[in-house]
């Protein structure tokens, strides 16, 4: 069907071509949107086939790489070829004519610009048009919505090339042949694309209204549209320089021209008190920011740390007149937040590059860097919406952000660095990408931020928090589960309030001072075991212990003794159960929190690798009974039960029957009050989850009990030839009547839970409405009651109003970049094993466990020359040759444009110093 639609527009076009009117009007033909261009790329078009899609690349390539140029100026020229043309006339031709006039964009571009609109945007039929080109008002109505349509579709150009800088070097995208051929065509000429992106952004930052903006609301239109160029643009420049080197000479040009522009916040200014701009300006400072901390390379000084002589290679330490320049620069700023990543990051800099640079000078910036709270603006970028998700963006991000943390961490004492829990929210953000857990259980916990974990270590289980918040994203994925199973498995360390009162009786003094030593065995929770039934967890005799100060300055001891934090955590669980100070107020209890941290990583586990069920079912068969306990609270700790609940729909994906059975003991679920006869007069009791959703949750606007209920629902259905059990089918039937009838209705302290419950629901009736009858013709009561309450009861009035949605704001929502993931449902995603073990890559294979070579460079531009820069592809014309930077030999490869590239065969740890990890593992996240 594929080829048939394109056989088909090549045959109108050619068709068109040999036309009279076509041949005589002398006009291009209408090409393909940018919007439609978007759409092919992302995989929301019928195109799949790779041919197809490079075809429609390469057709593209020159608009693509003009940008915002592509858009020229009215001429001469081209209103004659307009007005001499056969197939625009009439009122057709006055109105493309007001188009160029009210944007001021060249008249046969203006003609496209319609075409586009109408194909695209345009609600109506040709007469209606037609009718509306007849009348003056229509006619400014029209004018207003293609005004709209240009907007979208000069930042649609700029998402696609983004697009491309994005997956080029990606292996595991399906179009990666065709996206890399076309950006090495559009950058064939030396950085002719990047110069281009730099001239555009220069233009918009610096652009003054149009003439043509008469009414305050043309205005905030223009200036939202102005500002969302500029991101793309900054965007564009992030992506391109996580590939190709950022010369210091333009460093210099770029933070000069970020100075003069505010690093994007002067344009507050010009915006006013514009809610939605605010957002914009900011994210306008973050990639500001970031482009300049990239242009730094802190990855080469990290790769390089332990070799001075190495580090001198830098490009910055090579060219002595723009290094001074720049630092000059550098030392002006510290007014702005924005400004303090990047004075840290250039006190790192000078503090490990082997230079004359006094101490105290190196500590200054430091310390202004955190004066003006470096570590909480690292915060606010991470949780940016626009750095959240698998873009390529936002792996930069956190790749930049997760380098200069490794650097700052190394180079100075943690204990200088200010609040420790900033820090340790900084590196479990970034360690949600899988490339970068990876690199952190390389390193170990001897550099970056492994030293966070191995302090974590040293104030666990006194201090949970932090431990458990960097393990918690650490276990994202299947091997990393595992190592965090393990290392729990084997904890080093004990550390409890010390107190001589307290453990008089079970130490004396060490050899050194500060020591003490266990002379007599210690038992923890000694209570809850023997209720328990269960062996408690002993402190031998013999065990030394060092007298430390945790936060707030409360002495602690630190015991070195091996044991599994998971009996720890089973006898917590326990005492959360037993514990008789944990009341009906029991939301805010310190225990209850520990235990609520707990549940998040067992869960996390749970989902990565099953196989470790048995190893933690002492602490999951708990929680059918904590949920027991707290459910009938008038205020229940709702983080530990919907952490439970969410642990429970892990485990009911596997074992469906026993969890369902024994969830249903607790009083929680709703249950039916009589068997189910008839569709119509089913009785539902609403248990113990109902009085919560509507005493609890509805009041506050909070549902994470809801929405865990939900992920119970969907994760416990049972196959589509099943029937549901009584205690789904209660479940169902509640929640369709009292959460998907009114859940528009209710309120919400985050809209972004009215959207997540709404697609639960969604895909809660998709799910009972697609089970087929069985082999053994009973009746599917479930689907039956869904059917009969979406048709004839209130549910109907639900699916309409989500039904009622408009196709623009489907269209906006959809466009919006950082309200979807770019990564395309094509794209394909590697299997834990391709994602999480290393693997050997023969040369020539082009296979996606390539993560693991070094490379000499960072896969940059192509060059014909057999010298080997540092930021370039070894592109000689022999078959065989030496790295020239340490005379390393090297390999031949393919290139995904067809060209030889030739990759250093030893890695930074066989000699190679200059090595980078080959494919998107550290430099194209």
């Amino acid at each position: 069907m594929q080829a048939a639609t394109k056989a088909a527009g090549s045959q109108s076009a050619a068709a068109a071509e040999k036309s009279p009117e076509a041949s005589s009007s002398k006009l291009p033909n209408a090409k393909i949107s940018n919007r439609n261009l978007w759409q092919i790329l992302i995989g929301h078009s019928a195109l799949r086939d790779p041919d197809l899609i490079q075809a429609e690349v390469s057709a593209c390539s020159d608009r693509l790489r003009e940008g915002l140029a592509h858009y020229r100026a009215p001429s001469a020229v081209s209103e004659k070829k307009l007005k001499e043309s056969n197939r625009v006339k009439g009122k057709k031709l006055a109105f493309v004519l007001a188009v160029s006039k009210q944007l001021h964009l060249d008249q046969l571009q203006s003609l496209e610009l319609f075409q586009g609109f109408h194909y695209d945007a345009y609600r109506g039929s040709i007469a209606d048009l037609k009718t509306k080109l007849g009348s003056k008002r229509e006619t400014q109505r029209l004018l207003q919505q293609i005004t709209e349509y240009y907007y979208s579709e000069r930042l649609f150009v700029l998402r696609c090339l983004k697009h491309l800088l994005g997956y080029w070097q990606d292996s595991r995208h399906p179009y990666r042949g065709a996206y890399a051929a076309c950006v090495e065509e559009m950058n064939k000429d030396e950085e002719s694309l990047i110069k281009g992106v730099w001239k555009q952004y220069a233009e918009c930052a610096k652009a003054e209204f149009p003439s043509t903006v008469q009414s305050s609301m043309q205005e905030t239109s223009w200036l939202l549209h102005n500002l969302r160029e500029q991101c793309e643009l900054l965007e564009i420049a992030l992506l391109y320089y996580k590939d190709y080197v950022h010369p210091p000479s333009r460093l210099l040009r770029t933070a000069k021209l970020f100075q003069v522009l505010g690093f994007g916040l002067h344009q507050q200014s010009r915006v006013g008190l514009l809610p939605r701009a605010e957002a914009i300006t900011t994210h306008l400072s973050h990639l500001c920011t970031l482009i300049l901390v990239e242009a730094m390379d802190l990855d080469w000084i990290y790769l390089s740390i332990d070799s001075p002589d190495q580090i001198m290679e830098h490009d910055l330490l090579k060219d002595a007149a723009n290094f001074k320049e720049m630092e000059n620069v550098i030392l002006e700023w510290g007014s702005l937040q924005c400004h303090t990543p990047i004075l840290l990051a250039w006190a790192v800099f000078k503090f490990i590059a082997p230079t004359k640079t006094e101490i105290e000078y190196t500590r200054s910036l430091g310390n202004r860097a955190l004066e003006g709270g470096v570590f909480s603006f690292l915060r606010s970028l991470l949780k940016s919406p626009y750095f959240t998700g698998d873009r390529p963006v936002a792996g930069v991000c956190k790749r930049l952000v997760h380098t200069l943390l490794s650097l700052v961490v190394t180079a100075f004492n943690e204990e200088s660095l200010g609040n420790p829990a900033n820090l340790v929210s900084i590196a479990a953000t970034t360690l949600t990408h899988p490339l970068l857990r990876l690199q952190m259980w390389e390193k170990g916990t001897a550099s970056g931020v492994g030293l966070l974990l191995a302090s974590a270590q040293t104030r666990f289980p006194l201090e949970l928090a932090p431990l458990l918040d960097l393990l918690l994203p650490l276990a994202g994925d299947s091997y990393s589960a595992h190592k965090v199973f393990q290392l729990l498995q084997e904890t080093p360390f004990y550390t409890e309030r010390f107190s001589t009162h307290s453990l008089g009786a079970y130490i004396d003094l060490g050899e050194q001072e500060g020591e003490w030593v266990l002379t007599t065995p210690r038992a923890v929770y000694s209570d809850v075991s023997q209720r328990l039934g269960c062996p408690p967890l002993v402190l031998p005799p013999g065990v030394r212990g060092t007298v430390m100060a945790v936060e707030g300055g409360v002495p602690a001891i630190c015991w070195e003794v091996g044991y599994s934090a998971w009996e720890l955590f089973a006898l917590e669980t326990g005492s959360v159960l037993l514990y008789p100070g944990i009341g009906v107020d029991s939301s805010s209890h310190p225990l209850v929190e520990r235990m609520a941290q707990v549940a998040r990583l067992v869960t996390e586990i749970l989902k990565q690798d099953w196989s470790l069920a048995p190893h933690l079912r002492p602490i999951t068969s708990q929680y059918f009974a904590i949920i027991q306990k707290f459910s009938p609270f008038p205020n229940p700790p709702s983080h530990l039960l919907s952490a439970c609940l969410q642990c429970l729909a892990v485990m009911a994906t596997n074992e469906s029957e026993e969890t369902w059975k024994k969830l249903s003991q607790t009083g929680f679920l709703p249950y039916l009050k009589s068997s189910f006869t008839d569709v119509k007069s089913v009785a539902v009791v609403p248990g113990h989850f109902g009085q919560l959703l509507n005493v609890w949750e509805r009041p506050r606007g909070i549902y994470p009990i809801s929405m865990a209920m939900l992920d119970l629902l969907l994760s416990g259905m049972p196959p589509s030839n099943s029937l549901a059990t009584n205690e789904q089918l209660a479940c169902i039937v509640f929640v369709m009547r009292e959460m998907f009838a009114g859940f528009h209705k209710w309120r919400y302290r985050n809209a972004l839970d009215k959207e997540e419950i709404c697609h639960k629901l969604l895909q809660l009736c998709h799910n009972v409405l697609s089970q087929v009858h069985n082999k053994d013709k009973q009746k599917n009561n479930g689907r039956d009651f869904v059917s009969h309450f979406l048709l004839h009861t209130v549910g109907g009035q639900a699916v309409l109003s989500v039904l009622s949605t408009g196709v623009d704001e489907v269209n906006r929502m959809c466009s919006s970049s950082h309200r979807i993931s770019e990564t395309s449902v094509l794209h394909h995603r590697p299997t834990t094993a391709e994602q999480t073990r290393p693997s050997a890559h023969t040369p020539g294979t082009g296979s996606s466990h390539s993560v693991y070579k070094a490379v000499c460079g960072r896969y940059l531009r192509l060059q014909s020359s057999p010298s080997c820069r540092r930021h370039s592809i070894l592109y000689p014309p022999s078959r065989r040759s030496t790295c020239a930077c340490r005379g390393n030999p090297v390999a031949n490869e393919a290139s995904p444009g067809g060209s030889d590239v030739y990759v250093c065969l030893l890695g930074p740890g066989g000699g190679c110093h200059q090595g980078r990890l080959r494919q998107p593992a550290s430099r194209q996240l």
